[in-house]
């Protein structure tokens, strides 16, 4: 879903005659199953990647006329209600309902997830090198959390391919998203098309919301989801933007010579 609100901001930006036609539909539908859903970690995501998309695809006077209008919102807020009342007054329950009922200490535990993180370093530890196999995290196939006994994920990507594929699955995991994140970055840099340039940033931009998802997900070495899906297709089809850019290239030169 959190997927669904970014894409659909980013095609709308780009001024696709569909992508207008469904901003609507599509934000309605992807940000009312957030609301719903209420999983804090989305709606932040969500939420940041939306204003980064509308960072880098505005025109830059848009982006002056809305600073420009925020700043004077702000102005004229302050000189009705210097003391900020109003807000604290609609923050609380805001704060109340994001809380879920949760006390600050299960916050700072993220949930219960410290619990399970250190349960999952110990399962490490049993294997370090190798892990104990692909989605599998611990040695008997199964933990016990929460009053539960399950093959649990680890919740975080990274130490996912720790325990299950141990430090050399890891290890290959990192260098496989760094070189897909260097090439696409150098190709966001180098690209001479404006339209190659902001598809590559826009493809940037979803691997780090990738990144930051699985800070509290297993994300791509998760199970099968829409999002690793997606992910999958954007990095294709930025490789191939990629090859069409360098025959274009080829092409021009072999035309200038």
């Amino acid at each position: 879903m959190t997927l669904g609100v970014i894409i659909a901001t980013f095609a709308a930006l780009r001024g696709w005659r569909w992508a207008n036609r469904m901003f609507i539909v599509s934000l309605a539908t992807h940000g009312l199953i957030l609301l719903i859903a209420w999983n804090r970690w989305s709606i932040a995501l969500a939420t940041t990647g939306s204003l980064a998309c509308l960072t880098m695809y505005l025109r830059p006077q848009t982006r002056a006329a809305l600073a420009t209008a925020g700043a004077i919102l702000c102005i004229a807020y302050l000189t009705v209600d210097a003391g900020w009342r109003g807000a604290e007054q609609v923050a609380a329950p805001v704060v109340k309902y994001g809380a879920r009922g949760q006390t600050a200490g299960q916050l700072k535990d993220a949930s219960g997830r410290r619990q399970l993180w250190e349960t999952m370093w110990r399962s490490y530890s049993d294997s370090p090198w190798k892990g104990h196999g692909y989605f599998v995290t611990s040695s008997t196939g199964a933990l016990d959390i929460w009053g539960r006994r399950t093959n649990f994920t680890a919740h975080n990507m990274f130490l996912q391919a720790l325990v299950s594929t141990g430090l050399i699955g890891c290890a290959l995991f990192s260098l496989a998203v760094a070189w897909t994140a260097t090439r696409i970055g150098i190709a966001t840099w180098a690209a001479n098309a404006n339209g190659s340039r902001e598809l590559f940033a826009f493809y940037l931009l979803m691997g780090a919301w990738l990144l930051a998802w699985g800070i509290l997900n297993a994300g791509l070495l998760g199970p099968l989801q829409p999002l690793s899906v997606v992910f999958a297709v954007g990095v294709g089809l930025a490789f191939g933007r990629l090859a069409w850019d360098r025959e274009q290239q080829l092409i021009a030169l072999e035309a200038a010579q």
